[in-house]
């Protein structure tokens, strides 16, 4: 087996600033739409992203609930159904958002350690994946479309 050559690529440019330790990116099911969840602080952006690749009129579009007495919600991993509802991970839980930007509720963490990453899989995304500690947990569709 021959070992494979790295190939140097250009260094990304900066689409946006002023987030406070952005960590979660999604799209929503149209692609018009960027968010970015704030690790420090408690909100997620959202952009309008351009046929170019470029972002426009960046906003903070939903705001994180935080543990009682922290200022950050740790907003980590990010997903998008197909209805455009962010799911954002969080100190919390998972937090649910309607596609207008309200919070719809929380999906309590499956650890008591962070919760990190979040995707739908499986038949038509109807399946929650979400990486906790050390394990990989799965939830259906039922609990957040009651």
């Amino acid at each position: 087996m021959c070992p494979t050559k790295t190939q140097k690529l250009p260094r990304p440019r900066v689409a946006a600033g002023g987030i406070n330790q952005p960590n979660g990116i999604g799209l929503s099911p149209d692609g018009k739409f960027l968010f970015v969840s704030a690790y420090g602080g408690t909100n997620v952006w959202s952009f309008v992203l351009n046929e170019d690749g470029t972002l426009w009129a960046g906003e903070r579009y939903m705001e994180l609930r935080a543990p009682t007495n922290q200022s950050d919600s740790d907003g980590d991993g990010m997903t998008v159904d197909q209805e455009g509802r962010p799911f954002v991970t969080s100190h919390v839980g998972i937090q649910m958002f309607d596609a207008t930007g309200r919070l719809g509720g929380v999906i309590t963490k499956p650890r008591v350690k962070a919760c990190v990453s979040v995707t739908f899989a499986g038949p038509d995304r109807s399946w929650l994946y979400a990486c906790a500690s050390d394990k990989v947990f799965r939830e259906a569709e039922q609990i957040w479309r009651r």
